[in-house]
């Protein structure tokens, strides 16, 4: 049986989360992210002139605490845009890395890849983690 975690314990677990030092970062190679995925997976728009990972405020995230059986409580930052001075370009995804280097989860993008076609092309992302309900 695993572990449940009472929806207090849930808020808790994404406190202690996003309390770290984190990064948000675009990769830019076809990949789709599994539990196996390492940073070494996920490349990165380096020496794209305006690309730059952001470093995400711990003060800023919004966590909203489940109390309804079977619907999973999560965090969630302020959107943040990535403008590309250097097209073309393709990304597939988004990730979130610790200041010890760790990965800590990654998301493709449904509709992606985004395509960047023309210099000053913007592209807008919500990091977002949520605890997995069963």
């Amino acid at each position: 049986m695993g572990l449940l975690f009472s929806s207090q314990g849930q808020r808790r677990v994404l406190e202690l989360i996003v309390a770290q030092k984190l990064s948000l970062r675009v990769y830019t190679n076809d990949h789709e992210p599994t539990p196996a995925t390492s940073l070494a997976d996920l490349v990165e728009p380096r020496g794209r002139t305006g690309y730059k990972p952001r470093t995400l405020d711990s003060g800023l995230w919004t966590i909203v605490e489940s109390g309804d059986e079977g619907v999973a409580s999560y965090a969630q930052y302020p959107k943040e845009v990535f403008q590309f001075d250097s097209p073309p370009l393709e990304l597939y995804g988004y990730f979130v890395q610790a200041d010890d280097e760790t990965l800590m989860w990654a998301e493709r993008f449904p509709d992606g890849p985004w395509k960047i076609k023309t210099a000053g092309s913007r592209a807008a992302i919500t990091p977002r983690i949520e605890l997995e309900m069963s």
